[in-house]
């Protein structure tokens, strides 16, 4: 799809970023301001809107597997042909090995913080993310993610809580923090006990409300089935997408190319620019798990998403 506006594409995973241009924001903190550094890279032309794609667990080994697996050893894939390529450390800041919420963090905010911690310092202060950054600039902003909206990943670049877990309150801060699109699985998290919505299974909300019905009195576009995703309407602002009780069944319906078509579309409406997070969410529990194949195709379907 040809855009009128300028579009960055940035690909992150565990070890590796490609095409990163890093520059340095606020904290609400001046003590935690020497998290901070000066980019490394600075473009002759600033983009004027930026799409970060997040490969969840995803190694330097695991890209390696995807290019052999999906166009040879003498092949490239997408990510390798954007225009400039840099490392990215996403460690924490109390354990050898990283989980998805100080990663997440590191990736959303530039500060390293404790496993299991969401946009917050080691020492439970919130820190300011990227997105908000883009918000405070007037910019549209969005989360696609095949696992749970409010999950680690997405969660850590709009919501700020001190475990990850608190998933339910994680979907609160997401629903009012006025993100333009939100496309993803985890309807669960978005309802009372009582209720079930498109999917299955019960809600998971102890406070009774429900998000969803909520977000729609506030001006969201909600769908719920992969065909209602094609007919919405090019006029959208706000627009909200569950396609799962949890995180969204592989192989996935609509498929992360299709979400990150319709964010795109979405928000670039904004003659300001957009900020939008693209995640393929689920590939470090199917790695962890041992199905590797079922990882590294997940992974290979970024090239489908890059040239959108």
């Amino acid at each position: 799809m040809h855009m009128a506006f300028r579009k960055l594409a940035i690909t992150i995973c565990a070890a590796v970023a490609v095409a990163v241009f890093m520059s340095p924001g606020p904290t609400l903190t001046a003590e935690s301001a020497a998290h901070y550094a000066a980019p490394s890279i600075v473009p002759a032309t600033l983009p004027q809107s930026i799409i970060l794609f997040v490969g969840d667990g995803m190694g330097s080994g695991h890209r390696q597997a995807a290019q052999w697996q999906a166009v040879g050893q003498a092949g490239a894939l997408q990510m390798d042909a954007l225009p400039a390529h840099g490392a990215l450390r996403t460690g924490s800041a109390n354990a050898t090995v990283t989980d998805s919420a100080a990663a997440g963090t590191a990736l959303a905010t530039g500060v390293k913080t404790n496993n299991g911690m969401i946009a917050q310092d080691p020492q439970g202060r919130d820190l300011i993310t990227i997105l908000e950054l883009a918000q405070m600039k007037a910019m549209s902003v969005g989360l696609v993610s095949t696992t749970q909206l409010a999950h680690a990943t997405p969660a850590s670049f709009a919501a700020h809580v001190d475990s990850r877990a608190k998933m339910t309150e994680i979907a609160a801060q997401l629903a009012g923090a006025g993100i333009n699109v939100l496309l993803g699985g985890g309807e669960d998290e978005f309802l009372p006990l009582a209720e079930t919505g498109c999917y299955g299974e019960l809600g998971e909300r102890l406070d009774g409300r429900n998000l969803i019905t909520e977000m729609v009195g506030a001006g969201y576009t909600y769908v719920c089935q992969p065909a209602a995703l094609a007919l919405v309407p090019t006029t959208t602002t706000h627009l909200l997408g569950l396609f799962a009780d949890e995180g969204m069944i592989h192989p996935h319906s609509p498929s992360l190319a299709q979400m990150t078509q319709t964010a795109i579309s979405t928000l670039s409406q904004d003659p300001e620019g957009f900020f939008l997070v693209v995640e393929g969410g689920q590939g470090s529990v199917i790695s962890w798990n041992g199905v590797r194949c079922q990882g590294i195709s997940m992974l290979a379907l970024y090239p489908l998403c890059v040239p959108v």
